[in-house]
């Protein structure tokens, strides 16, 4: 019986210096990581309808087309349609409908109307052409 008790008193010494000797080893630290990053403006204009025709038309037509435009922007922006100098759409009776902008986002889409009202007075059986400049602006 002593033996018993010994070999427990033993095995209970073990026990205890193997705890406070595991406890002693789970030492904790932390640390920090700065991470940090720069966002560059990022703008894309894309048009869907590279080229409108209207076809043939006799004078006091008035026809509409559609053109599809998208834009992608990390800031809100503006859209601003113009034409290009030295182009007939006064011959043709061209308008477009004004594109306002928009706030920051992908692929937003903008619906573009194209509009021609053949004047009476533009002269007949001569190509007309002109060319709409779209201009997106970051804000």
């Amino acid at each position: 019986m002593k033996k018993f008790a010994l070999i427990g008193a033993l095995a209970l010494a073990l026990l205890v210096g193997a705890a406070s000797f595991a406890t002693a080893g789970n030492a904790t630290t932390t640390g920090n990581v700065t991470v940090t990053a720069k966002v560059s403006p990022k703008l894309t204009l894309t048009i869907d309808t590279p080229t409108v025709d209207f076809g043939d038309q006799n004078p006091g037509a008035v026809v509409t087309k559609p053109v599809n435009v998208t834009v992608s922007s990390n800031k809100d922006f503006t859209i601003v349609t113009t034409f290009l100098a030295g182009g007939d759409e006064a011959k043709m009776g061209l308008t477009t409908k004004p594109l306002l902008g928009g706030t920051a986002g992908k692929d937003l889409p903008f619906f573009d109307t194209y509009k021609i009202d053949v004047p009476w007075t533009t002269t007949p059986d001569v190509p007309l052409s002109a060319t709409v400049v779209y201009t997106v602006t970051q804000q």
